[in-house]
C-alpha cells in the first residue's frame, strides 16, 4: 500500500538521509564545512523540527506518528535550552580544539594518571592492568 503513493516514499527517503546526516554530526565525522548549520543548536533544532513534520506527513504507521512526536519533543528542547540558558547559546562558537583544552586542563588540574590523558601518546605509558587497577580502586577509596 506503501507504493501507491509515491509521496511517502520520497518523505521517507529525505528522513531516512536526514537522520543519518543527524547520527553523523552527533557521532563527530567531519561535517562543519559542508552541514555547519547542525553544530549550532537553532541549527539542529529546526532539522528535527523539519523531521517531525515528515512524520507527521507521512502517516503510514503508528510508529511514525510516535517518531514524529519524539522528533518535536527533542526540537522544543533545544529551543527551550537556547532561550532560557545563555551558555549554550555560546556553543555555536565552541570548537572541539576548545573542548580538548577543557579536558587537558580538567585533567592536569585533578591529577589523573598518565594513562588517562588523552594527550599522552607514550606506549611505554600504558599500565600494568592488576596493579593499575588496585591504585585506582585505592585513589578513589580515599578521596571519599
Amino acid at each position: 500500500d506503501t507504493w501507491v503513493h509515491p509521496a511517502q516514499v520520497v518523505l521517507g527517503g529525505y528522513l531516512a538521509v536526514f537522520c543519518l546526516l543527524l547520527l553523523s554530526v552527533e557521532l563527530n565525522f567531519k561535517l562543519r564545512e559542508n552541514f555547519g548549520f547542525l553544530y549550532h543548536p537553532l541549527g539542529r533544532a529546526w532539522l528535527l523540527f523539519l523531521m517531525s513534520g515528515m512524520c507527521f506527513c507521512i502517516l503510514a504507521a503508528w510508529w511514525e506518528t510516535i517518531l514524529g512526536v519524539a522528533f518535536l519533543v527533542c526540537f522544543l528542547g533545544y529551543a527551550f535550552a537556547y532561550w532560557k540558558y545563555p551558555e549554550y547559546r555560546a556553543w555555536q562558537s565552541y570548537s572541539d580544539n576548545e573542548v580538548w583544552n577543557d579536558v587537558q586542563q580538567a585533567t592536569s588540574r585533578s591529577g589523573i594518571t598518565s594513562w588517562a590523558n588523552p594527550y599522552n601518546h607514550d606506549p611505554s605509558s600504558l599500565p600494568n592492568l592488576p596493579s593499575t587497577l588496585s591504585q585506582e580502586r585505592s585513589s578513589l577509596l580515599t578521596k571519599f
